[in-house]
């Protein structure tokens, strides 16, 4: 069985279309950035008395390992390095992310003879900042424990054991294994953790693009630029017909005007006039404000420096609207548009001036202007038949609900599996409370937060829109819990309050 494959994509709906491929959000405007470390801690320990563990199999055997020492799950390769050690469990060495680290089997340590299978997944495990992989079957859950149900096993202080306690199960006795004693076993090479410091600088700093695709063209957006996205539904049809802009659609008071046509990048094509498309407005100025008609939002992908690729020469002088390419996931190539030469372009930066508060509405226009400083952007999803909002700052990543996880469905629990996250097993929690979680749900998505350095995975049913708006307290409601609190958005012509949701806390509440 191999490793769950990393969800870092997500398919969109509107903007969600934005925010619905991941990203680590700054409290400003900007979207967020998943960790590239990979180090994730499976779920946190609420109380000193539990013990969260990774449980995975071996031979048809059932082991576990502390949560806290899982560095990241990989598919096990058809072909492992060599490890240049002549320790009897090495297998040999796989290289992630350029770092090279020796792999281990220890299915004859552990007493079960030679595996039979050449599938599986190598367990990355760190201990103080020593790693090493462990060659498994299979990854087969996450479980919190009682630690005094934990037990060791009495052996000789000279045997190199590195499963010397266990714990029942359901109906199974899990070994657990022990970090540190594999890394003991006697002539074992194991890797160095490399901490950020300035050998690592050269990468350059940390920013998070926006990947979309419009009339077949793969484009990235700096996140930075990016002020919202809305449906095609909200775009009505320019007054001159003739004009490069198509239409003009409605944001924070203001009528954004919206170009479809390619050729003002340098590209050619339109985007699509299919339902499912989305326009995503772009700051040029302060108040100047431009929609872009996109076919859809692929994916938020966090980027350095170093991960931009310059444009041949030729096709450089020719698209002077893009500063180089992005390879995504799967491969492609995506253009980025410069930021500052976009605000260089006079047939964009014209098209932006027309940006204008709405018309015969100026109390709100005042209101607009008075209040934008305090205005900050929340995430609206559907959990449960109700729609609740998120700061988008406390949204480390959105990614799909996936179909291929490790399914831990138990009646009353809000576990609802394992996916994988940079590599590492995500537990996924429900926030919508269905019951349908093992189904199919083609709109649901995963809500990545962080909490003290830990990542969970929060199930919602859909993803309704991002807004920027104050906080507002309901009346009669003291108190600092979320739920007291509500912002403002706008689904067609009708406003609605919507309940202010603390994810951090919801996914400990939750866990």
């Amino acid at each position: 069985m191999n490793a769950p494959a990393a969800f870092n994509a997500a398919d969109a709906s509107p903007v969600l279309e934005a925010a619905k491929a991941g990203v680590e959000l700054d409290t400003a405007d900007t979207l967020p950035m998943p960790s590239s470390d990979g180090a994730l801690a499976l779920s946190c320990d609420s109380e000193p008395s539990l013990l969260d563990v990774g449980l995975v199999r071996l031979c048809g055997r059932d082991l576990a390992v502390p949560a806290i020492n899982v560095r990241e799950v990989v598919p096990l390769p058809e072909k492992l390095q060599p490890s240049f050690s002549g320790a009897g469990a090495s297998a040999g060495s796989i290289v992630i992310r350029g770092r090279v680290i020796p792999v281990l089997d220890v299915a004859e340590q552990l007493g079960f003879g030679p595996r039979a299978d050449s599938h599986g997944v190598v367990l990355i495990l760190r201990h103080e900042s020593a790693l090493i992989g462990v060659v498994m079957d299979s990854v087969s859950g996450l479980a919190r424990i009682a630690r005094d149900s934990v037990q060791p096993f009495t052996v000789a202080a000279d045997d190199p054991r590195i499963v010397s306690s266990s714990f029942p199960y359901g109906n199974s006795l899990v070994g657990l294994l022990d970090p540190a004693a594999v890394l003991a076993l006697p002539g074992v090479p194991h890797a160095r953790e490399q901490k950020n410091g300035p050998e690592t600088a050269g990468a350059g700093s940390r920013s998070a693009v926006v990947l979309v695709s419009v009339a077949g063209a793969n484009l990235a957006l700096d996140a930075g630029l990016v002020v919202a996205t809305v449906p095609n539904a909200q775009l009505r049809p320019s007054v001159a017909q003739q004009s490069k802009w198509i239409g003009v659609v409605p944001y924070l008071g203001q009528e954004v005007p919206v170009v479809d046509d390619l050729a003002l990048f340098g590209l050619s094509g339109r985007a699509a006039d299919a339902p499912g498309g989305a326009v995503i407005i772009l700051r040029l100025e302060d108040k100047h404000l431009l929609g872009v008609k996109i076919d859809r939002v692929e994916r938020i992908l966090p980027i350095t420096d170093r991960s931009v690729r310059a444009l041949p020469q030729a096709l450089a002088e020719r698209l002077t609207l893009f500063r180089g390419a992005i390879v995504d996931h799967e491969g492609r190539q995506n253009l980025l548009l410069d930021g500052e030469a976009l605000l260089r372009s006079d047939a964009l930066r014209m098209i932006g001036a027309l940006s204008r508060e709405k018309a015969g509405d100026p109390i709100r226009a005042a209101a607009n202007a008075e209040m934008q400083e305090d205005r900050k952007p929340f995430l609206v999803f559907v959990a449960g038949n109700r729609r609740r909002a998120a700061a988008l700052a406390s949204v480390k990543q959105i990614i799909p609900y996936p179909q291929a996880r490790t399914g831990l469905n138990r009646s009353g629990s809000a576990l609802q599996g394992i996916a994988s996250y940079n590599g590492a097993p995500l537990p996924l929690l429900d926030l919508s409370g269905s019951e349908m979680l093992g189904g199919t749900r083609a709109d649901a998505v995963v809500l990545v937060v962080e909490s003290e350095g830990r990542f969970t995975g929060l199930v919602v049913d859909r993803l309704e829109t991002v807004v920027r708006s104050v906080v507002h307290r309901r009346p009669g409601k003291p108190g600092a819990d979320a739920a007291n609190f509500f912002v403002d958005a706008k689904f067609g012509e009708k406003p609605e309050a919507i309940t202010l949701c603390d994810l951090a806390e919801e996914a400990t509440r939750l866990a």
